[in-house]
C-alpha cells in the first residue's frame, strides 16, 4: 500500500517540483520546492488538496495532512518536519481527513489556561471503585469532552492524558492491583497511549485498556466481599436462631449499616433475613420433632413463635400436616 500510495503522489507532484518522498515510520514526508516564496502558500493548498482526494477516490483512503511554515534552506528541512508532525498533532481535536497548516495554530497567540476536570476523575475513580461500569464508562465520557472543550496545544491534550493514566494506575497500586489482574504483562501503557491520535480511539483506549479491567477486579472483590458477610450473617442466624434475633443485631455485631446488610443478603441468596430465619427455624422443627421428645408447645415457645397454634397453623401451610402427623409419619421410620 505504501508503495501505491508513493507513486500516486509523485505523479500528483512532479519531481522538478519536490526532493524524493521518504517514509518516516507511518508517515510520508513530502519537500516541496517553489520558485516564488510568495505564491507557495497557495500551490500548497492545492496541492495537499488534489493529493488527499486522489487517495480518497483511488485508494479509499482518509488520510490527513500537516503543513509546516515554508523555509529557504534545505538545511531547515528538519524544523519543517518537526512543524508538520506537530500540526498533524492536531487531528486529534479535529478528526480525520483534514489538513493543517502549522501557520494556523502558531500565530502567537497565548496559550488557553486550560482547566483539568479534576472533579470528574474523582467521579470516574469512584464509580471505578464501586464497580459501577455504566457509571464509570458515562464520567470517562464527560471526562473527554471536558478536557477536549478548549482549544489547547496537542502538548497540553497529551499532559491531559497522561495525568489520566498517572492517576488510573495510582489507583492501581494503592488497592493492591497487579498489572496481571488487568491483563497489562510487558506493554508500556504510556507509549501506547502516545501513539493514538484521535479523541474516539483514546476514549476505546481507556476504556478498554484500564478502565473495563479495573471495574472487573473491583466487582469480583465485592462479590467476595458480600459472599463473606451473607456467610457470617447465616452463621449468626444458624447459632441464634433461638433467640430473639433480628437484622439490626447482626449488623451490630458485624459493624455494617442494616439496610446495607439487608440489600447483600437478598443480592446473594435471593431471601430477605425475615424469609432466611424462618426457613431455618422451620428446618430445625422438623429436625425436633422427630429427633426429640419436646412437645409441640415447647418447639414452638423455643423457635420464637407467639403461640402453639401459630406454629401449628404455619406448619400445616408448608408440609400440608400438622407437627403432630408430621412427627408420627416421620419418627416411624427414622
Amino acid at each position: 500500500m505504501s508503495f501505491v500510495v508513493k507513486n500516486l503522489i509523485e505523479e500528483i507532484i512532479g519531481k522538478d517540483n519536490r526532493l524524493p518522498l521518504i517514509w518516516i515510520d507511518e508517515t510520508l514526508v513530502i519537500l516541496i520546492g517553489h520558485k516564488e516564496q510568495d505564491a507557495i502558500q497557495d500551490d500548497v493548498f492545492e496541492i495537499t488538496e488534489r493529493v488527499q482526494d486522489k487517495l480518497t477516490n483511488t485508494l479509499s483512503l482518509i488520510v490527513s495532512i500537516g503543513v509546516s511554515m515554508p523555509f529557504k534552506e534545505i538545511k531547515e528541512a528538519k524544523r519543517a518536519y518537526r512543524e508538520g508532525m506537530e500540526a498533524l498533532k492536531h487531528r486529534m481535536q479535529l478528526g480525520k481527513g483534514v489538513i493543517v497548516h502549522f501557520s494556523t495554530i502558531n500565530s502567537g497567540k497565548h496559550s488557553v489556561i486550560f482547566d483539568y476536570p479534576k472533579r470528574t476523575e474523582e467521579e470516574l475513580l469512584v464509580a471505578i471503585k464501586l464497580a459501577d461500569e455504566e457509571k464509570a464508562l458515562e464520567q470517562l465520557s464527560i471526562w473527554m469532552t471536558k478536557a477536549f472543550k478548549n482549544t489547547q496545544s496537542p502538548r497540553e491534550y497529551q499532559v491531559s492524558m497522561m495525568r489520566l493514566l498517572n492517576n488510573l494506575l495510582t489507583l492501581k497500586q494503592e488497592s493492591g492491583v497487579s498489572f496481571q489482574q488487568i491483563e497489562v504483562y510487558h506493554a508500556s501503557l504510556y507509549e501506547e497511549l502516545l501513539k493514538l491520535h484521535m479523541r474516539e480511539e483514546i476514549e476505546v483506549w481507556f476504556k478498554n485498556r484500564l478502565i473495563l479491567p479495573l471495574v472487573k477486579v473491583f466487582h469480583d472483590r465485592r462479590d467476595s466481599q458480600f459472599q463473606n458477610l451473607s456467610e457470617k450473617i447465616i452463621d449468626l442466624i444458624q447459632k441464634n436462631f433461638d433467640s430473639e434475633i433480628t437484622l439490626e443485631e447482626c449488623a451490630a455485631k458485624l459493624h455494617y449499616n442494616a439496610n446495607y446488610l439487608s440489600s447483600v443478603f437478598k443480592q446473594e441468596t435471593n431471601y430477605t433475613f425475615s424469609e432466611y430465619l424462618a426457613m431455618y427455624r422451620f428446618k430445625i422443627a422438623k429436625q425436633w420433632l422427630v429427633e426429640s421428645s419436646m412437645t409441640i408447645k415447647e418447639i414452638a415457645e423455643k423457635l420464637k413463635y407467639n403461640n402453639s397454634q401459630n406454629f401449628i397453623r404455619s406448619f400445616k401451610k408448608q408440609e400440608e400436616m400438622t407437627p403432630g402427623q408430621y412427627r408420627e409419619k416421620y419418627k416411624k421410620t427414622s
